[in-house]
């Protein structure tokens, strides 16, 4: 069933990346404002952050490629790019700017989640691990961490570490929501794998369960919660005979 949980990646939420002037290959570096009082490196990261925000790949490689010509010692510009670089596919260049960003900060979370995102698309699976576990190592309150590597356990149907993780997660940050969804993804996965052996017990792949097919089930749950309604869980009593 392992292919069916595929789907459980796109919570890792990857940063995505389309017009952009000092020359950068052929394209063009944004013209700094005028007055600018911090270091142009920054601003050319926080520009090139905005547009992988907004799915713009191409743009924000260019942009983050203006900050590392700028600030060649930058570690988290090339941690950034090299997730842009995943986004289109580009491995080679993602995993020298991973590899990069450690070299000048072996400290830089963002360079193991990044670098672990791109092994995870990869399908390298326990690279990603050891990449996420590192983060989370040196940073045993970081969330992102612990959320990415609870997906990648989902991904190879270790739903229990995965569960284990986002708890953890949600412990630490109580109000943030992304964790929240990502549980409900496992539990999704665990009903998944329930319903199979149901299917399994009852001798055919195509019976339905008391209350009606998954997908019935599951709109019967949400209308309890929502108004109270008990039908689904009388369906799912049984008799003593």
């Amino acid at each position: 069933m392992r292919k069916q949980y595929s789907w459980l990646i796109v919570c890792l939420l990857l940063l995505g990346v389309g017009r952009l002037s000092a020359q950068t290959g052929t394209e063009e570096c944004p013209p700094l404002p005028i007055g600018l009082t911090g270091d142009p490196f920054t601003y050319y990261v926080g520009v090139a952050d905005a547009y992988a925000s907004r799915q713009q790949s191409s743009a924000a490689i260019v942009v983050y490629t203006c900050a590392v010509d700028t600030a060649p010692d930058y570690a988290p510009a090339y941690a950034r790019r090299g997730l842009a670089h995943t986004a289109l596919g580009n491995d080679n260049a993602a995993v020298a700017d991973f590899n990069r960003a450690i070299e000048l900060d072996e400290t830089l979370l963002e360079a193991y989640i990044n670098r672990g995102i791109f092994y995870t698309r990869a399908g390298n699976y326990a690279l990603a691990i050891g990449d996420f576990t590192l983060a989370a190592t040196l940073n045993p309150g970081n969330t992102r961490a612990l959320q990415n590597r609870a997906m990648v356990h989902a991904i190879e149907e270790n739903f229990d570490l995965a569960l284990a993780d986002l708890e953890q997660a949600i412990t630490l940050a109580p109000d943030d929501p992304a964790p929240y969804a990502a549980r409900a993804a496992i539990y999704s996965a665990f009903a998944l794998q329930d319903y199979q052996r149901f299917l399994d017990a009852s001798g055919s792949q195509r019976a339905r369960l008391p209350a009606g097919t998954p997908s019935e089930v599951l709109f019967l749950v949400d209308e309890s919660i929502r108004s109270g309604s008990v039908t689904v869980w009388l369906a799912l009593q049984r008799a003593g005979q």
